[in-house]
């Protein structure tokens, strides 16, 4: 699909997107469930047709399928598909996309751009939201089952790419998905350049390295940067003072990369 991509609401404006609130998420209420199995089924099944008919490659189903008994419900609708199909078409794999999150602050931002973009809290101002949003979460972890390697292939994702865990994913799966699924990301990734003043003697002065270091030492997120330099060496006596500031690992040089440190 393509169109603008969405903007960010004004909180409290517009009307709430029906069966939105956390209550619906309560697996023990059992209406709740049945109807949010219904419409999971429904949007499952469009979805295999669409690989049928259309003689697509790749889909994507995003739905919380947090339970062993739900996911197993979709591999049998999938087997049912290439029964029908055996010996006509190719069959279809599935595979269980995990993404796991430890960071405490990491969740909280995509819990805001959660609020800021989802219809689901459109009319709520963002402190309400915000809690209703805590609520549904924690209707989901009271039922909550991560994928286990007798339910077939899977991929975990931690932290937003930072590691991955990958079971029985071989061929174009493991060549082209895994590493588009990595290089995905919601949170912001800045790259910070610094051009080096020109001379040897000016850079490599205590009173740049300095800067550098007082800045890698406000810097909240410094623990993360990825040092990349140059091979000279007033590029290279910067980037280790950056790298000592920072608590970071050691800079990669890279030969093309003339003056700079990124």
């Amino acid at each position: 699909a393509t169109g603008p991509l969405p903007t960010a609401r004004a909180p409290g404006t517009g009307p709430r997107t029906p069966f939105s609130s956390a209550s619906f998420f309560d697996a023990s209420k059992a209406f709740a469930t049945s109807h949010r199995d219904r419409i999971s089924l429904e949007a499952f099944e469009s979805l295999l047709r669409w690989l049928k008919e259309d003689g697509s490659e790749i889909a994507i189903f995003d739905a919380c399928n947090v339970t062993k008994q739900r996911r197993a419900k979709l591999g049998e609708l999938v087997c049912a598909l290439n029964d029908e199909a055996a010996g006509r078409e190719s069959p279809v794999s599935i595979v269980f996309i995990e993404s796991i999150c430890y960071d405490e602050q990491m969740v909280l931002q995509l819990m805001e751009g959660k609020v800021q973009n989802s219809p689901d809290f459109v009319s709520l101002p963002k402190a309400a939201a915000m809690a209703d949003l805590h609520e549904r979460i924690r209707h989901y972890e009271k039922v909550y089952q991560t994928v286990a390697h007798d339910e077939g292939p899977y991929i975990k994702i931690l932290d937003l790419s930072s590691k991955a865990s990958v079971s029985n994913v071989y061929g174009r799966m493991a060549s082209s998905v895994l590493p588009f699924l990595l290089a995905l990301h919601t949170m912001d990734r800045p790259v910070l350049l610094y051009m080096l003043p020109s001379g040897d003697e000016a850079g490599s002065s205590p009173q740049y390295r300095e800067a550098l270091v007082r800045w890698a030492r406000s810097y909240a997120r410094s623990s993360e940067l990825t040092i990349l330099t140059s091979t000279e060496p007033s590029a290279l006596a910067a980037a280790q003072g950056l790298a000592d500031a920072s608590g970071g690992p050691q800079p990669q040089q890279r030969a093309m990369l003339g003056p700079l440190l990124v």
